[in-house]
């Protein structure tokens, strides 16, 4: 492995260990041990490492060092968010988005419209894996509404959208230069390939720094962008793309 030196490197690391684990001395003192190779490596002279290793019945504090400095925590904060939803939801649990239909199904012809409603499901057309990627779901979509008995569509199809899960889709105190990243989207009941659209430079709407409720154009060069102007004061929002991209695929089948 080739490392690069740079000026500083800054790590923070929380890990929580079975009783069973912290009860077994060998395996603490390797872990002390291994500790001190990292810290006193040529690598990592530069760096400031903080380590804290603890039970998690407990609390016991195993290993530590520099666990009471302030770092920047980076993406190891996800282990917070992680085992946050772990403990709230349950290792278990599954979001669920859901489709009906308002009207009466006649002869394999439904006079009315249907609905998609969601329910923050973050993987909803995301490309990470091909269950979840948007020609899957669309299909899936598509043979729910086939094994409804339906051949034809005469009505609309849209998505409910009730901000009940996700009233501020910017919350306050949201870092505004994330914004635009593919970690820094906001959040929708129904979400849409992660939320960010590939379209190298574009004009969005950031919302003020010090009041999130006013808007500001910003000419934004990079990747991923959570809204587009696109000229219109209100831009499009990731259900709104879905259900575009649903109902290309219901007139290919021919049901459209």
């Amino acid at each position: 492995m080739k490392f690069i030196k740079t000026p500083y490197i800054v790590v923070f690391l929380l890990l929580f260990c079975s009783a069973v684990y912290s009860q077994n001395p060998a395996q603490v003192r390797k872990l002390k041990t291994e500790l001190v190779k990292i810290t006193g490596s040529k690598e990592f002279k530069t760096a400031t490492i903080g380590v804290c290793i603890m039970d998690v019945e407990t609390g016991k504090v195993l290993v530590e060092t520099n666990s009471e400095k302030s770092l920047i925590p980076a993406s190891t904060i996800k282990l917070i968010t992680t085992g946050a939803g772990l403990a709230l939801l349950g290792d278990t649990f599954k979001f669920k988005t859901k489709m009906q239909y308002v009207g009466l199904v006649k002869n394999g012809i439904l006079n009315g419209d249907i609905n998609i409603e969601g329910f923050g499901d973050p993987t909803t057309g995301s490309e990470r894996w091909p269950e979840t990627n948007i020609d899957s779901i669309c299909n899936f979509f598509v043979q729910q509404i086939k094994a409804l008995g339906i051949k034809k569509i005469n009505g609309q199809i849209g998505a409910s959208y009730f901000a009940k899960y996700f009233p501020d889709n910017i919350p306050p105190g949201y870092e505004v230069g994330d914004l635009p990243t593919s970690y820094g989207v906001p959040l929708f009941e129904l979400n849409y390939r992660e939320n960010y659209f590939d379209d190298g430079i574009d004009t969005i709407q950031m919302p003020d720094l010090y009041d999130p409720d006013i808007l500001h154009d910003t000419i934004v060069i990079g990747k991923y962008f959570p809204f587009k102007n696109n000229g219109t004061a209100n831009p499009k929002k990731p259900e709104d793309l879905f259900i575009e991209r649903l109902i290309v695929d219901l007139k290919k089948q021919g049901l459209k």
